[in-house]
């Protein structure tokens, strides 16, 4: 009984699993993202670290040095406060443990930027007994030498562990060692003790001359939802007086009919609503605001439309859109089993007969116009709270309507780390979004904002790159205070063919780049895992009041780039073309999306643009990287919602390998609805059915641990899908 649990995998202090100082050869649960804080004196550690794939953990950590300024110019850096250095690691599980084979992994430590921390080692870790483990390693750079490490969690106490090391680090040779404390330190033995309690876990240790802290939060991105939906609104159901359906030529003489399905589908926020009847057929060209899920979405649809369809109605066709262009069109050609697959009486196996889903238009469905539309079907303002808004603002004043034609108001804050003068920047405003639909397929989309309180007035230094001021001037544009007008361009959406799309744009981008330009997309419908797009923007520089002045600099971009959909919901993607330094380039960017929808990611950037600013040199010139984050608001709120926080860290005064900020990236808008109309049969959550919820189609499997077979797999498929690619 005393061994009876598994030992708890927990980071240590730099963030990667381990012990106090030491790493272990596990990783963390695929998925997991943990958050936390570590003092170790003289250190004192921020740290975030990601389990990326089942066998490859990666961490961040932003590292202060006490009693070390961080820059001798006080005129320079006086703000700064004591010394900061970024790390990135890197853990690769290389065997994963059996009965009598151990764990064994090899990690990176700090692999960019200044590599103050630099280090390779190799460790193995083995359960010995029912919540006991043990680690022995080597390392070469800060870690020096052999290493180990234990942890012991009793089964009578599952929350708590004991921890003890052989801290193996050579603290002599840290960066400033002679003028801190680590001079102090030596290689030796550490004890602690550690408690987890959900999400939440905290480590309290004793070393040789000091005692340490570390506290973190981890965050499982592999759980589908976070919140239960209980404010999620209920499907249609005819109430609170059922609609009489009409007759066929009832339908034809009055537009009344069309007009109050409409309405339904308006009020369960379906936009740019377009409905006709095509001999016996009901054809309705929608799409929903808030509903994330696409299959969800179309099965409300229809579900409502059986209320309301002419008697003589035998097929039901959903054209289902974004910004009206078609993304797949639903064919449900036996309403009978339709109806009885929403009531429960048949299963999906039987349903999925009645059931046909193109990409782009059926051509058998002709385009529809917005005669039949209730005009004006919703209107008003509304003051929102966070605990019932789609985007998650604490405060919004909104307004919309069934065209998609809306109106946000909201408070906005960035956030910037890092500058000479202050570790910690940030920027709160006020900001207007206004969209609105000019013709089919032709949105204004605009964007004013006015700054309340920001700390980047004390950024004074000036930008000294080498290089075209695309980016680094971005402190002269951010200390303006009065009202900006930071977009407002014309976007025409069109589609070419059912897997070609096409944008034009023309207007100010951002905040600090005006232009016209355009985009085509080429995204092959099902059974292909991959996309490709072209953008070409001829670009004018915009001076720092935010109107409509203008610098002298400007230049034509054009990036083609090319998206790959690997197993495990990893995408790739390359990019390749000028940027807007006018240098000449390759981006790479690899991100995984993960059960929840929360998607990670990093990329790196290698181009001709020679950026010697530190820590660049004319030997090794920087190259621009950063890592991004997406987090769909759906898992954290009691109700459904399409909205998505975007949020990267990268240098934000660099001005090699830059892009213009998009005004409507074609890949960005389709690949998520595009993402569930390929997934299994594309149906999703469609009826809504307690028994449903364990299908594949709506809660998917947790991905396989062992990759590389379907990896082998999955390059040989595309290998011959290559060879039969369309002209």
């Amino acid at each position: 009984m005393l061994f009876a649990c598994g030992a708890l995998a927990q980071p240590s202090l730099n963030g990667q699993i381990g012990y106090i100082n030491m790493p272990s050869a596990r990783v963390g649960e695929d998925g997991t993202l943990s958050l936390g804080y570590g003092y170790d004196k003289p250190y004192g550690i921020l740290w975030t670290s990601t389990t990326i794939l089942p066998w490859l953990e990666v961490s961040g950590r932003y590292v202060s040095i006490s009693g070390v300024p961080g820059f001798a110019d006080p005129q320079y850096g006086g703000g700064y406060g004591r010394y900061k250095d970024k790390a990135i690691d890197t853990k690769f599980r290389l065997w994963e443990e059996s009965r009598w084979v151990p764990e064994v992994s090899l990690s990176f430590t700090d692999i960019q930027g200044t590599r103050l921390w630099k280090g390779t080692d190799l460790m193995a870790t083995k359960q010995l007994l029912p919540g006991l483990e043990t680690t022995v390693g080597y390392g070469s750079g800060r870690i020096q030498g052999m290493f180990g490490g234990l942890r012991y969690t009793p089964s009578f106490l599952p929350n708590w562990s004991l921890v003890a090391e052989y801290d193996a680090n050579d603290y002599s040779k840290d960066p400033f060692s002679s003028q801190t404390f680590a001079a102090q330190r030596q290689k030796g033995p550490a004890v602690g003790i550690e408690y987890q309690w959900g999400w939440l876990g905290l480590q309290v240790a004793r070393q040789r001359t000091h005692s340490s802290i570390n506290a973190h939060i981890d965050i499982p991105l592999n759980v589908k939802e976070f919140v239960p939906k209980i404010q999620e609104p209920a499907y249609f159901s005819g109430g609170p007086d059922l609609p009489t359906r009409p007759t066929l030529a009832q339908w034809k003489d009055s537009s009344d009919h069309a007009r109050q399905l409409a309405t339904a589908l308006s009020n369960q926020d379906f936009k740019n609503i377009r409905i006709g009847m095509q001999r016996d057929t009901l054809v309705m060209e929608l799409s929903n605001s808030r509903i994330s899920n696409v299959g969800r979405a179309v099965g409300r649809a229809v579900r409502t439309a059986l209320y309301f369809a002419p008697l003589e109605t035998r097929e039901i066709k959903v054209v289902y859109t974004e910004l009206e262009q078609p993304v797949a069109t639903y064919s449900f050609y036996d309403l009978p089993t339709l109806n009885d697959y929403l009531l429960g009486k048949v299963n999906r196996e039987r349903f999925l007969q009645t059931v046909n889903i193109k990409p782009g238009r059926d051509e058998e469905a002709q385009p529809l116009d917005s005669r039949t539309l209730a005009k004006a079907l919703r209107e008003g303002i509304n003051v929102n709270l966070l605990t019932n808004n789609q985007e998650g603002d604490m405060v919004q004043v909104t307004s919309d309507d069934s065209e998609d034609n809306r109106f946000h108001l909201a408070p906005k804050m960035g956030v910037y780390f890092n500058d000479p003068s202050g570790a910690f920047h940030y920027d709160i405003m006020a900001e207007a979004t206004y969209k609105r639909r000019l013709g089919k397929g032709l949105y204004l989309d605009s964007a004013l904002s006015a700054d309340l309180y920001n700390t980047i007035t004390a950024v004074k230094q000036p930008s000294n790159s080498l290089l075209p001021h695309v980016r680094s001037d971005i402190a002269d544009y951010k200390r303006v205070k009065s009202p900006k007008l930071n977009r407002l361009l014309v976007n025409q959406y069109l589609t070419l063919s059912p897997e070609v799309y096409a944008r034009a744009s023309a207007g100010i981008y951002e905040e600090m780049f005006r232009g016209a330009g355009g985009q085509i997309l080429y995204y092959p419908g099902f059974n292909k895992n991959w996309a490709v797009d072209l953008a070409v923007d001829a670009l004018q520089q915009r001076d720092v009041n935010g109107w409509f002045g203008k610098r002298d600099y400007q230049t034509v971009t054009a990036i083609t780039s090319l998206h790959y959909q690997l197993p495990m919901g990893v995408t790739a993607t390359v990019r390749a073309g000028r940027f807007l330094a006018k240098d000449d380039g390759v981006r790479f960017e690899l991100s995984r999306r993960f059960r929840s929808g929360v998607e990670a990611g990093f990329w790196y950037t290698k181009t001709n643009g020679n950026d010697i600013t530190s820590p660049g040199t004319p030997e090794k010139p920087y190259n621009d990287k950063g890592l991004f984050f997406s987090i769909p608001l759906n898992s954290l709120l009691t109700f459904d919602s399409r909205t998505i926080g975007s949020f990267s860290l990268s240098p934000w005064t660099r001005d090699v390998g830059q892009m213009v900020m998009t005004p409507g990236d074609l890949y960005d808008i389709l690949s998520n609805p595009k993402r569930d109309i390929h997934a299994y049969d594309g149906l999703g959550n469609f009826a809504e059915r307690a028994d449903e919820q364990n299908l594949p189609q709506v809660t998917p499997p947790l991905p396989s641990y062992t990759p590389w077979p379907m990896i082998r797999l999955r390059l040989e498929d595309s290998g011959n899908q290559w060879l039969d690619m369309d002209s």
